[in-house]
């Protein structure tokens, strides 16, 4: 039987997940109705992706497994919570 590591996580599966899932930072601004999200690399040292969403306004970015979600209003350069879109993106492919 494989001893468990703290949390419950397998050994050989726990150094495979690190380097799969690492958390990022990522920056959202609105320039002139254009969302600009600013997603850093794992040790938030660099600037690694820098997207504009042309005409939306995001008003929510989470992550999903190894994946970005965007939340936008459907309506150009609006904030409208009652109609959305959402986005996936994967950050190593951009």
């Amino acid at each position: 039987m494989t001893p468990l590591l703290q949390g419950g996580a397998v050994p050989h599966l726990h150094s495979n997940l690190a380097s799969i899932m690492r958390e990022r930072l990522v920056i959202r601004k609105v320039v002139f109705g254009n969302t600009v999200v600013s997603i850093f690399n794992a040790e938030c040292s660099d600037l690694e992706t820098e997207l504009k969403l042309p005409d939306r306004i995001c008003w929510r970015i989470g992550s999903f497994q190894n994946k970005m979600v965007f939340i936008c209003g459907w309506e150009e350069g609006r904030d409208n919570p009652w109609s959305s879109r959402v986005d996936l993106m994967d950050p190593s492919t951009g």
